[in-house]
């Protein structure tokens, strides 16, 4: 049996929790994700650098071969199968995977909603998210959880670092920082 806890950062108080369920019950597996590491007995913890970004000067044909675009562009196309790297939104889709840091989950949730918004409007909310963030953000999320997170009805949090406990896994947006 698999046990997913999600975004377990901001209950790290009931760490000690998951160990005993484990201890309990036999077969069972725990996948945590979190941006700490949970520091119990028979965690693992590897942590993952966010993609390449697309540098501000690189060229239009330059910015389809970095890997977060790439990615982007796999996921965008996946939901609407016309969409295209163009002149006109190419920058756009460029700065999106910097203001996503290059994190893999945020830049597949962010092209989910291609189907949905435009690269432009999907831009404008993801900077109104950032603002939002910037000043604080609603109390009922946990700070820091969400590097992708537009208030449109029915989106999703897209930050989210990887954390298990017999195969731990650790994102963080910041090159070579690693869990406390």
């Amino acid at each position: 049996m698999l046990l997913v806890l999600d975004n377990f950062e901001h209950l790290m108080d009931a760490a000690p929790g998951v160990t005993a369920l484990l201890e309990r019950a036999a077969g069972l597996r725990v996948l945590v994700t979190s941006r700490e590491a949970l520091r119990v007995s028979g965690e693992q913890v590897w942590p993952l650098a966010p993609l390449p970004l697309p540098g501000l000067d690189d060229a239009c044909s330059d910015i389809s071969r970095n890997p977060a675009v790439a990615l982007f562009m796999e996921r965008a196309t996946a939901v609407w199968p016309g969409f295209r790297l163009e002149p006109g939104n190419t920058g756009q889709v460029a700065d999106l995977c910097r203001k996503l840091d290059g994190l893999p989950l945020a830049l597949e949730l962010a092209a989910g909603q291609v189907g949905i918004l435009s690269v432009e409007e999907l831009h404008a909310e993801l900077q109104t998210a950032l603002l939002l963030r910037l000043g604080g953000g609603p109390v009922d999320r946990p700070s820091g959880s969400a590097a992708f997170w537009p208030p449109s009805p029915g989106a999703t949090n897209g930050f989210l670092p990887h954390c298990r406990l017999d195969c731990s896994i650790w994102v963080s947006s910041r090159a070579g920082s690693r869990p406390q």
